[in-house]
């Protein structure tokens, strides 16, 4: 990418951490050198949702959520993202409309099964009564 970034695709492979070595070649007046650099990548198991409790609650935010699945890793930006979008039905012979927003929150680690996150305040973005969850992430 640059004299200073190189970017690598990660092939598939099991939770684990494995060696990434980086060989560079260079050549400096008729010679030819050579060096590596080792680091360390973490393979993290697949994280899967099961069940979020409850499904629902007020625009105003501060509802406790548990998320429950597996493979959950405690770190410190772990974080539920809240995807509202809202639709507008046409008004006036105006077209409909959605837009969607993205609103993250930090996450509580219980196990590798749960963990919780208080969901946010969307009043000031949304009219409460316009409100769909399209998704959670």
């Amino acid at each position: 990418v640059s004299p200073s970034e190189v970017t690598c695709l990660t092939p598939p492979h099991p939770a684990a951490s494995v060696a990434v070595v980086l060989h560079q070649l260079s050549y400096d007046d008729a010679s030819l050198s050579r060096s590596q650099t080792v680091a360390v990548f973490r393979y993290e198991a697949q994280v899967a949702i099961e069940e979020v409790h409850p499904f629902a609650g007020p625009s105003f935010g501060t509802t406790n959520v548990t998320v429950y699945g597996y493979n959950f890793v405690d770190h410190p930006s772990l974080a539920c993202l809240f995807t509202p979008t809202v639709a507008r039905n046409a008004t006036s012979g105006g077209a409909s409309s959605t837009r969607s927003l993205n609103v993250s929150t930090q996450a509580t680690f219980h196990n590798s099964s749960a963990l919780s996150c208080l969901t946010p305040d969307l009043s000031p973005f949304f009219h409460p009564t316009d409100l769909s969850w399209a998704s959670f992430n």
